[in-house]
């Protein structure tokens, strides 16, 4: 379904079906398509291919007032290429391109995360190879789309079910006036009306944001984090239900994460829930040997020409709970009971700042303001997974994970170690 977005000094339509023509095509071909493909069209002659693009008539607007945002931005960027759009409240944008510049006929899609996530699956299943770096391109902002925008050009709509002869007479009647007088006013109330019920929802989500995050700045941050003992237990729980082979796909490794739920509080709208607190990422690789096709892989996304599969997973994780261990006690705890289990055990060196420009040399470094310290450190080990991981990182206070990657020859764990600060 089409929507509308301003950008500037345009309106610009998301969601059109696109064709592809040889040659500009006459009146007559554009209104049979149509009749079926929607009652407006945009025709655009880009650098080296002809489309036109269509949709069903959207309430409150004019098509010859408005643009095709993927008619814009089609020709900004060498193709192939494609992207998805955060445009606010909840609302997305996916376009492809491929050969000649060519708007892909499902490649200009508005909706939900979800329904644009689904359009871009759909068109990565097509079976065309896709350069690594667009495959994995972070979604773009409404600032990034600004930016393509400036390079564009502009391709109005028209309504094809209106003969051309008959614009000249239908604009100058005293009842066109009339009706477009008409017409403004219930654009006028609609948009008041839109722009209360948008400003009233953001206010809702902030004020709920608001309350998360006032609850959350009376924990330390160790507390604001979930638990190292039920995120090993998550992630090794996940490894091990995996099944060794799966229609001639191999788990090669997984991957959890810390969960986007800390940004979740200060945004006014976001995808997943604010309880959502890590992720699990699988990676499959094709066993070389008959059946391993991607018809038959595991959900996921493509990747490295079709021969990965890389499947993310969200999951809840409760919160820890506890006290810290003076900085010096809590590294000796880290060494002592992480290498008697087998792991091996670094921290890498802390940076050293030379401080602010202009500040005097030999001048008395700031009293934090913070009465726990904090630094990284990585576990590792090879071989199979440890016997008791989540029990064993559990008996090492402050200890929260960023990362952890198992696989059949070992594993990673990347983290911070939180302790208290000597007195000062």
């Amino acid at each position: 379904m089409a929507d509308v977005i301003t950008l500037g000094r345009f309106r610009a339509v998301m969601g059109l079906r696109w064709v592809v023509h040889e040659r500009m095509p006459g009146w007559a071909p554009v209104r049979d398509l149509s009749r079926d493909l929607g009652q407006w069209v945009a025709r655009r002659r880009g650098e080296s291919i002809i489309q036109t693009g269509y949709c069903a008539p959207i309430a409150g607007e004019t098509p010859r007032r408005l643009v095709s945002l993927a008619a814009f931005v089609a020709d900004a960027r060498p193709e192939p290429w494609m992207r998805v759009f955060d445009l606010g409240h909840d609302k997305w944008w996916f376009v492809a391109v491929r050969d000649n510049n060519g708007i892909l006929p499902e490649g200009d899609v508005v909706g939900t995360y979800e329904e644009v996530q689904e359009a871009r699956a759909r068109i990565e299943s097509l079976g065309s190879s896709w350069p690594q770096d667009i495959l994995t391109q972070a979604d773009g902002t409404l600032e990034d789309l600004e930016a393509l925008v400036s390079q564009g050009r502009a391709a109005y709509l028209q309504d094809a079910a209106v003969r051309p002869w008959l614009r000249p007479a239908l604009a100058g009647g005293a009842l066109i006036a009339l009706s477009a007088a008409g017409m403004l006013a219930w654009r006028a109330h609609e948009a008041d009306v839109r722009a209360k019920r948008l400003a009233a929802t953001d206010m809702a989500r902030l004020a709920a944001a608001r309350v998360a995050r006032a609850g959350m700045l009376f924990l330390p941050p160790w507390r604001q984090e979930a638990s190292t003992e039920a995120f090993a237990r998550a992630c090794v729980t996940a490894w091990n239900v995996l099944p060794i082979e799966q229609d001639g796909w191999i788990p090669q490794k997984i991957t959890c994460r810390e969960g986007p739920w800390k940004d979740a509080l200060l945004a006014v709208s976001k995808t997943r829930p604010l309880w959502e607190n890590g992720t699990i990422s699988v990676s499959w690789r094709t066993a070389r040997k008959a059946g391993a096709s991607p018809l038959l892989a595991p959900a996921g996304q493509l990747l490295a020409g079709g021969r990965v599969i890389r499947q993310i997973l969200t999951i809840r994780l409760p919160l820890a709970e506890g006290g810290l261990e003076a900085a010096q006690v809590a590294r000796r705890m880290a060494y002592s009971h992480l290498r008697a289990s087998g792991f091996s055990v670094q921290f890498p060196r802390a940076s050293r700042h030379s401080g602010l420009p202009g500040a005097r040399r030999g001048a008395p470094a700031p009293r934090t303001a913070h009465p726990w310290t904090s630094r990284s450190l990585t576990v590792s080990w090879r071989g199979p997974w440890m016997s008791g991981l989540g029990a064993v990182l559990g008996t090492v206070p402050g200890l929260r994970v960023r990362s952890l990657t198992i696989g059949p020859t070992g594993g990673v764990l990347k983290g911070v170690l939180y302790g208290r600060r000597a007195a000062q």
